[in-house]
């Protein structure tokens, strides 16, 4: 299951432009999220992976993005669940 933001600006480099969210998760042994990313027309890139229990309260990740600033782009939240 995905959840993907339509496109949008990110500012400048200038701006030290961030991915700033809070999540809590528990997956199953084979299962796993990802946070992704992909300018407009490309394929997607991997910001973070999580498996696993990720313990007993939230967490607030930071992902710089300067790589992909003053660009067009498209956020995703993916989850993979391995059938069983």
């Amino acid at each position: 299951m995905t959840l993907a933001k339509t496109e949008t600006a990110l500012p400048a480099i200038e701006m030290e432009p961030r991915l700033r969210f809070q999540h809590w998760f528990s997956f199953g042994a084979s299962d796993y999220g990802e946070v992704q990313i992909r300018v407009a027309g490309s394929n997607w890139v991997s910001l973070l992976t999580c498996s696993g229990n990720g313990g007993t309260s939230w967490s607030s990740p930071s992902i710089a993005l300067e790589e992909f600033a003053g660009k067009r782009v498209q956020l995703s939240f993916l989850f993979h669940a391995q059938a069983s």
